[in-house]
């Protein structure tokens, strides 16, 4: 028993923004009236009480995040009367459709395509019908539009462009300008999928994203934490080889923390010329986490600042975020990325071994939630992760910031470069869609399926690694140093 105590004491100690993010999930939850698993996770939170100043911390969190967004009742916008609104994002599908900022909440605005020259951070005037989003009918879109902020839906029947809302409009004009640079020297799909993989753009998608959610790497259409970490991956790499060799820095400064500090405003750059997209802030945070954590270490800070990470987007964006299908599959697979990387370091394999186990391991993770949220597995998937994530990463990704870095030259410098990124994107489009004819396996998971698959992955990988994970007590003795 006092062995218990002891390790509950040191889990609250390392971990205090674990407890504040059970207490918001598990309130949540019970709200949303999923009360068994939101008591579960409200019971693991008192456990909280072994410390009591993070007990009370947990509950000032909450008490903030109340307080935040509290919404008082407002009126509903005016029907078919001028309303002023900054557009936030845009979207095409069947139809055009524009997230905005209004006076009157967030607004999801659909429109004809004939607006299609609205772009995110104009200041428009519009004129339509609106509802509150309370009237509708109990739907998964519904919940997405609460999980995402909105309170209004809308139907535009006049659209009239005033400003651009500055200072976001800056980051947003360079991005269309380079958007412009990519279009003339790339195919159409090869264009396609740079602008939703690279720009956050996702206004044409029609005709690759089929193939993509059929292989279930569709995350590679919009800015995701994996791009963030290939952005901040490349810049750290260079930055760290430039300072290995350079001798007076190497042997005055942690060239690692050194590194990681100086691809930090890199990182931001690529943020804020992705559209600063609600999947992006998210991925962003993430991002920061995953940097403190290697400045820190590995062993505690990782988790903890990811959960750091979480909280802070549920304070930013409410509560209702938690129900997010892109917030759980980021933070979740985020977490489960940090469980199989310790996993896998415990073992002194090879570098390649390496890479294709945790590939691996993060396709079976996803695999249950996928099958929650989207009810259809690919099994070809290992095969795309495998493949096409390291290709898009280290090949199509260096590339793409490069013709942006020679976007300013002469043309006929710069047409070799995009040459060659129209050739490699190509080419893995080939392979996308090669992989997108092997047929799909439909499945349909509930909320207690899931989380007793993961209890019994996460049980499992947590015994292998504690049974095979070499041990100074199970080092032979030639192994061991003895003085003479």
């Amino acid at each position: 028993m006092e062995r218990l105590r002891h390790i509950i004491g040191e889990i609250t100690y390392d971990y205090p923004f674990l407890f504040v993010f059970l207490l918001f999930l598990g309130t949540c939850l019970i709200k949303a009236s999923y009360g068994a698993i939101g008591a579960l996770f409200l019971l693991l939170w008192l456990f909280s009480l072994f410390r009591l100043r993070l007990f009370i911390f947990s509950l000032i969190s909450l008490a903030v995040l109340l307080v935040i967004h509290h919404r008082h009742p407002k009126p509903a916008p005016p029907q078919n009367r001028p309303l002023a609104a900054c557009v936030m994002d845009t979207k095409t599908g069947k139809r055009l459709t524009l997230e905005l900022s209004s006076r009157y909440g967030k607004i999801y605005l659909f429109a004809s395509k004939l607006y299609d020259n609205i772009y995110p951070f104009d200041r428009i005037e519009i004129k339509g019908r609106f509802r509150g989003i309370k009237c509708m009918v109990d739907s998964p879109f519904k919940r997405y539009l609460m999980a995402n902020g909105f309170t209004v839906i809308g139907f535009a029947s006049y659209i009239k462009k005033l400003s651009a809302c500055y200072p976001m409009a800056y980051f947003e004009n360079i991005r269309r300008w380079l958007e412009n640079e990519f279009y003339y020297f790339l195919g159409s799909k090869e264009f396609a999928f740079i602008e939703n993989a690279v720009f956050g753009d996702a206004r044409n998608r029609k005709e690759i994203r089929s193939a993509f959610v059929k292989t279930q790497l569709a995350h590679l259409l919009s800015v995701s934490g994996l791009h963030m970490s290939f952005v901040f991956g490349i810049f750290w790499f260079v930055f760290y080889q430039l300072f290995a060799a350079t001798g007076k820095i190497r042997r005055r400064f942690n060239i690692k923390n050194l590194s990681t500090t100086i691809a930090i405003p890199f990182v931001l750059a690529y943020f804020l010329i992705s559209g600063m997209h609600i999947p992006a802030i998210r991925s962003f945070l993430m991002m920061l986490a995953f940097i403190a954590g290697l400045i820190g270490g590995y062993r505690r800070n990782s988790y903890n600042v990811l959960f750091a990470a979480a909280v802070i987007v549920i304070l930013i964006f409410g509560e209702n975020i938690i129900f997010s299908a892109s917030f759980v599959l980021s933070f979740f697979l985020s977490f489960c990325a940090i469980f199989i990387y310790r996993f896998i370091r415990s073992f002194n394999t090879p570098p390649a071994i390496s890479y294709a186990l945790f590939s691996i391991l993060i396709c079976l993770f996803a695999m249950p939630i996928g099958a929650y949220y989207f009810h259809r597995i690919s099994p070809v998937s290992f095969v795309g992760n495998l493949i096409v994530v390291p290709f898009f990463g280290f090949v199509v990704m260096p590339l793409s910031f490069a013709a942006m870095i020679s976007a300013p030259v002469p043309w006929h410098v710069k047409a070799y470069l995009f040459k060659l990124l129209n050739a490699a994107t190509a080419t893995m489009l080939k392979f996308v869609f090669v992989l997108s004819t092997f047929p799909v396996i439909s499945i349909k998971t509930g909320v207690g399926t899931t989380v007793l698959l993961y209890l019994a992955m996460f049980g499992t990988v947590w015994l292998i690694g504690r049974k095979l994970s070499p041990r100074p007590g199970n080092q032979p003795q030639s192994a061991v140093k003895t003085n003479p």
